[in-house]
């Protein structure tokens, strides 16, 4: 079981563990708000990820349909479809995409959430860039073993 994880934005920076190499690999965010979207994105790219942006649950739909990617990361509280009724629609097919849910207002008591975010982990907003990243390399490397 993978146990969800929160970190605050004024937390320690993180370092990589050993054994993980920095980038590589296509994410897709989705997330609403341009300027967190923004810096979420130049944070993914400088560590080295190719990144596709959503401004809503459906948009992101529309890609996972079409296009392969290494790593989900969705806000929940998005227009036209949430994150978590995202994710719980991309389980019902055979997508073992790992993902990353990060909102303020992680739905903790929604039923199998652990289940529906394995592979993955829940990261609570407001969050270090440095926390996110680590986060990316963790479920990246916890899906491919």
């Amino acid at each position: 079981m993978n146990l969800p994880i929160s970190d605050s934005a004024s937390g320690s920076e993180s370092y990589p563990q050993a054994g993980f190499s920095p980038g590589g690999g296509r994410i897709l965010l989705i997330e609403d708000d341009p300027v967190i979207q923004g810096l979420i994105e130049m944070s993914l790219q400088k560590a080295g990820y190719e990144v596709k942006c959503a401004g809503d649950g459906e948009e992101g739909w529309s890609y996972l349909s079409q296009e392969h990617f290494d790593v989900l990361i969705t806000d929940n509280n998005l227009p036209r479809l949430t994150g978590l009724a995202l994710i719980r629609r991309l389980r019902t097919t055979d997508h073992r995409i790992p993902i990353l849910l990060i909102s303020g207002q992680i739905p903790w008591q929604a039923p199998g959430l652990d289940l529906l975010l394995t592979p993955g982990i829940a990261l609570e907003k407001p969050f270090s860039m440095a926390r996110l990243t680590e986060g990316v390399r963790n479920v990246m490397h916890s899906a491919a073993a």
